[in-house]
């Protein structure tokens, strides 16, 4: 803690105390969360993918003297693609690795609230036209249900839209 002490003497007299301490506390937390996939197969080789999610999450909040903060963001691709597997797979495998190309739009959403000395709520969003290339395996638990591994690579051009 980082306290000041302050005092006024009169003729040798304490005639106010005061003790102000700096009290902060700050709370964080970011994450990936993932993404729910359709995907139609064209194929066996090839198939067309719609996917939403969520890429990133991170809120923070703040306790201090002068007052309460909090700030939130969140970043939601929704992406149309391709996937293609290789080696040409067998029916029956379940297992299938494959290369992936996604195009879509990116919506960025944050907030911020704070309450001291002013109150003050805002809020922004923007939206985003970008593209994804990736990796990955998909795993077949069954026949309409399979789990994946990806590694992808995002790239967004800022030619979206932004609102306040």
């Amino acid at each position: 803690d980082k306290c000041r002490t302050s005092s006024a003497t009169v003729n040798g007299l304490v005639m106010a105390w005061m003790i102000v301490c700096a009290i902060r506390s700050t709370a964080n937390a970011s994450s990936f969360v993932g993404n729910l996939v359709y995907s139609y197969g064209l194929r066996e080789n090839a198939a067309v993918t719609l996917s939403a999610g969520v890429l990133t999450a991170g809120a923070s909040a703040n306790v201090g003297i002068l007052g309460v903060s909090q700030q939130s963001g969140t970043v939601i691709p929704i992406l149309i693609g391709m996937r293609y597997y290789v080696p040409y797979p067998e029916p029956a495998a379940k297992v299938r690795p494959f290369l992936s190309l996604s195009i879509g739009t990116y919506l960025g959403f944050e907030q911020n609230n704070s309450i001291g000395l002013t109150v003050v709520q805002e809020s922004h969003s923007e939206s985003a036209f970008g593209g994804r290339i990736g990796a990955g395996i998909d795993f077949y638990v069954s026949s309409y249900f399979k789990l994946v591994a990806n590694a992808d690579a995002s790239e967004e051009l800022r030619a979206g839209t932004r609102r306040k």
